[in-house]
């Protein structure tokens, strides 16, 4: 019988594929268990609008976060802090901070985990750090901070 799985099963199919395994095998365990479905030719075709409907949406998204960090690489942003008399912030400048300010002098939204220092910022002056964004893009951008 040929059967779509919805599942993976290990040592016999992944999620989507289309398999012949014995009649037995999926009447008596596939199908009760909602594992797999008959491969008739209206799944079959349900199957690849599904899949050309994924990848549709999985270029749109890298297309946008192109888009996204090209706009932000090169970018400056700007911070006002506390400071000490010698410069040094009272609390580092999070990354929250740093995706407000993006948000606020650039207009994207960022999601602060994906905002990365190579140190902590504690000084007053210009601090670089990293944007990594799904697959596999990076963005870098200049955090100023100066003192109030």
């Amino acid at each position: 019988m040929k059967v779509i799985f919805l599942a993976d099963i290990l040592g016999t199919g992944k999620k989507g594929a289309i398999k012949d395994v014995s009649d037995g095998y999926a009447r008596n365990f596939l199908l009760p268990k909602h594992l797999a479905k008959p491969a008739s030719d209206g799944a079959i075709e349900e199957l690849k609008s599904h899949e050309a409907k994924v990848k549709r949406e999985v270029e749109d998204e890298l297309r946008r976060f192109q888009h996204d960090a090209a706009r932000l690489d090169g970018q400056e942003v700007y911070l006002v802090e506390k400071t000490t008399v010698d410069g040094v912030l009272y609390a580092a400048v999070s990354s929250t901070k740093i995706a407000a300010a993006i948000k606020q002098h650039i207009g994207l939204v960022i999601n602060p985990k994906h905002i990365h220092t190579p140190q902590p910022i504690k000084r007053v002056g210009s601090h670089t750090a990293m944007i990594s964004f799904p697959h596999g893009l990076e963005a870098e951008i200049t955090v100023t901070i100066s003192d109030t």
